[in-house]
């Protein structure tokens, strides 16, 4: 339920202590906002430090036969996860009920990451910069502080590795298995997100039908603004 007051939240903005510093293999990076990264919405305000893991899609799908968490500890540590899923955005794949982003971030926190890093990969990707912020009207957040970071960051995360994250992508993708791991690389962040509020209003309409017939009949459509 919402505040007593009546109002509602009705926008997120980025607040004035977002950072993110990654310590890579060439030396520390300190990412620029909003070029290299930016909060989400649902983010919880706060900091996070750790080793970067990698997580593939930060999917666990028992009923399909994949997990991207398994035998992997990252208790403790930042998640690094893609959007989308192995079978990319296909909206009647059957992880589609797997790809929502909160649902991610609810994922790592229940697997114990301190922080989520959410990018989008660079296999068939459209556009290379951070997830936008993107309000959901939700009023809870997800309980970890979660960043959209864009492609070449989180690529640059793969330096000296042995292996690029294009080429992760594409190896979990073609075999649908994972290709979670450690990255030894450290991130240490901020997320700072701010609500702004409005008072909002209840709005009651009544649209009468033709058929003399059902004039007694009612349909009703209900919504509200936090319907979340």
């Amino acid at each position: 339920t919402g505040p007593s007051d009546g109002s509602n939240a009705t926008t997120v903005t980025p607040g004035p202590g977002n950072r993110l510093r990654l310590e890579l293999p060439a030396g520390p990076r300190d990412a620029a906002l909003p070029a290299d990264f930016q909060p989400l919405a649902f983010s919880a305000t706060g900091g996070a430090a750790g080793e970067v893991v990698f997580v593939g899609y930060g999917i666990r799908a028992a009923e399909l036969g994949y997990d991207d968490y398994a035998g992997l500890d990252v208790k403790g540590k930042v998640a690094l996860a893609l959007r989308f899923s192995p079978a990319g955005d296909d909206p009647a794949s059957a992880f589609q009920p797997f790809m929502a982003l909160r649902r991610k971030a609810t994922e790592a926190r229940e697997q114990g990451a301190v922080a989520l890093l959410l990018a989008t990969g660079p296999v068939g990707a459209a556009d290379a910069a951070p997830v936008k912020i993107s309000f959901d009207a939700s009023f809870g957040d997800s309980g970890l502080p979660v960043l959209g970071v864009s492609t070449e960051l989180a690529a640059a995360l793969f330096a000296g590795q042995g292996f690029t994250l294009a080429e992760l992508q594409q190896r979990i993708n073609d075999r649908r298995e994972p290709a979670s791991r450690p990255l030894g690389v450290r991130a240490e962040l901020t997320a700072d997100v701010v609500q702004r509020r409005a008072e909002t209003a209840n709005v009651l309409a009544m649209l009468p039908g033709a058929d003399p017939g059902r004039a007694g009949e009612v349909v009703v459509v209900g919504a509200h603004y936090d319907h979340l």
